[in-house]
Order: C-alpha cells, then sequence, then structure tokens
C-alpha cells in the first residue's frame, strides 16, 4: 500500500551494497532516502519495516517487573535491529556524509517514534530496539554530529522531546531532539487513546478517566501530559518537552497537543540557521460528526488552530 500511495522510485537493493553477512537486503526494494536540502539541511528517510527483527512481546505496563525485564531485553542483545545491518551502515555513512559537508540540521525521518515512549505498547517502536537506538545516539556523540531532528508520527499525538541515550541514561545528543506530528483522521488521537489503555492497564483509576471526560481540550491535554511525564519519572526518562540543553523558545502555543488532527511546518531562517516549528491543526472529531452535510460543513468552518510554535538555535 505504501508504495500505491506514495510517487516514490521503483529502487532496489543490489547483492553489491549489502554489507558482509547481511543476507536479508538484496534484492530488496530501497525505501531509504537521503536528498540535500539547500545549504543549511539534509533529510534522510529511514525504512523501518523492511529489515527489522521480530517485535518483543508487549510487556504489562502495570507490571514495573514485566517492565523492567523488557528494557532489558530490548537493550541488552545488540544483535536486535530495527534498521538491517546494510541500511544501518549506509544511515551512519551519511550522517557523517552530511556533517562534513556542512549541513547545519539533519532531519531523520522515522515511521515509529525514537526516543523513549514508556511501557504502552512499546514493542513496535525504537522502545523495542534500545540497543541500536542507542548505538545510533553514542555515534552522534562520540562524532559530534549536532541537530539531528527526528520526525516521527504513529503515536496520533503531536509533542517533541530531547534524545537521550536510554534506558534514562542521560548521555544527550546535542541539539539532537524528536519531532512527533499528530493523527490526520484516527480516532481517538493519541489523548483519548492513551487514557483508554492506561484505565485498561490499571494505570489510571475509574475516577482518574471520569475525570478526564469532564475536562475541555486543553485540560485534557494538560492531565495526559502530566499522566505520561508520571510514568518517564518513574522510568528515568525525560519529561516532555524540552529541558535546558536546547536553546529552544517556546513561541505561542505548548509542546504537546494530544486531541487534535493536524500537521507541521518547518522553517530555516537563512541568516542566522534559527529552526521554527509550528503546529497548526483543528480539534479531532469522529467519523459520526461528518456523517451528513451538516456537520461536514461545521467541521470544515472551523478555524485552523496554532497548537503550538517554537524556535530551536542550531548548537
Amino acid at each position: 500500500s505504501f508504495v500505491e500511495a506514495m510517487p516514490i522510485a521503483d529502487e532496489r537493493y543490489t547483492d553489491a551494497d549489502a554489507v558482509p553477512g547481511d543476507t536479508r537486503t538484496p534484492q530488496r526494494p530501497r525505501y531509504y532516502r537521503r536528498r540535500q536540502l539547500g545549504d543549511d539541511a539534509e533529510l534522510i528517510l529511514l525504512d523501518t519495516r523492511s529489515f527489522r527483527d521480530a517485535p518483543l512481546a508487549d510487556p504489562n505496563p502495570a507490571d514495573p517487573a514485566a517492565v523492567a525485564a523488557f528494557y532489558a531485553q530490548s537493550i541488552g542483545d545488540p544483535t536486535r535491529t530495527m534498521l538491517g545491518a546494510t541500511q544501518k551502515a549506509r544511515f551512519l555513512s551519511d550522517l557523517l556524509a552530511a556533517k562534513e559537508r556542512g549541513a547545519t540540521w539533519i532531519f531523520v525521518g522515522t515511521s515509529v517514534t525514537f526516543q523513549q515512549n514508556g511501557p504502552l505498547l512499546p514493542a513496535d517502536r525504537w522502545d523495542g530496539y534500545l540497543a541500536e537506538h542507542n548505538a545510533i545516539v553514542e555515534f552522534l556523540i562520540a562524532n559530534d554530529i549536532r541537530n539531528v531532528v527526528w520526525l516521527a508520527a504513529d503515536l496520533h499525538g503531536t509533542y517533541v522531546n530531547d534524545i537521550d541515550v536510554g534506558f534514562g541514561a542521560n548521555a544527550f545528543a546535542p541539539g539532537s531532539f524528536e519531532v512527533v506530528t499528530g493523527a490526520v483522521a484516527r480516532f481517538p488521537p493519541l489523548g483519548g487513546r492513551t487514557v483508554q489503555l492506561g484505565a485498561a492497564a490499571g494505570l489510571l483509576t475509574a475516577e482518574q478517566a471520569a475525570f478526564y471526560d469532564t475536562l475541555p481540550r486543553v485540560g485534557q491535554d494538560a492531565f495526559v501530559a502530566n499522566s505520561i511525564d508520571n510514568v518517564f519519572a518513574a522510568l528515568n526518562l525525560q519529561s516532555l518537552g524540552f529541558d535546558d540543553r536546547l536553546d529552544a523558545t517556546l513561541v505561542s502555543g505548548g509542546y504537546h497537543s494530544f486531541h487534535t488532527y493536524g500537521w507541521g511546518e518547518f522553517e530555516l531562517d537563512a541568516d542566522t540557521s534559527e529552526l521554527t516549528v509550528t503546529h497548526y491543526g483543528v480539534p479531532a472529531y469522529d467519523e459520526g460528526e461528518v456523517a451528513d452535510a451538516a456537520g461536514a460543513a461545521a467541521v470544515f468552518a472551523q478555524d485552523v488552530l496554532v497548537l503550538g510554535k517554537f524556535t530551536v538555535r542550531p548548537q
């Protein structure tokens, strides 16, 4: 379905492309891409589906021992891979080449979130491949490759976060952070889904879930952000948003929006190389709200909101 929906050239790996010992890659489609964006930036698109190892079993998020065992397994096996040996080697080589070319910003597209996002269904994300995740972050640190911006989706919510070596090791890749762009259609988006899963897993009480239902959208966003940060704190993970290791300024809105549909815009200042990220959106709606012409017209008439806007100076 990907190639049917995306206008992408039919490129394939040859036998000569594969690193020694890699039998997964030859003759397979090559969806990995690297593109130069002017003098200041490069874009790298990863294929996180074609060559990955089978996922681990998701842990019970309410069982600390099960969560600890999951992450120990994810970190403990250095052979587990999300990218496959050949793609990983190409990726690391291209990161070095982008730095040597003088690119200020390197944008990396990943279909699943790169930074750790806690124990709710983590196996499909980089949470389940932390040995390789950590090796990549450590490569950035060792080679002083700065200002790598990870672009992700998949979780159907909008938020940003710093990039650390996991699990909670607090080794920071300078200037590196992740921007997760929210859903364009899925209902419920991340906020409602998180409350559903959290209540089912016993991480939220019935009273807490009922209180959430009484809140306006902004209040629901704050409730979900606080719930996520509580889980992150228990796991020694960074809270949502940025800390003072990034030279960032929040211009308007916030660093997260969990109950909207939307998109993100990235702008680079030609003189200063400052990056501005703006998230736009509308309140989420379900299928029933657009079932007839009147409902659809009401949804289409909504004003587009600036959910959040921030600037980041390169390091």
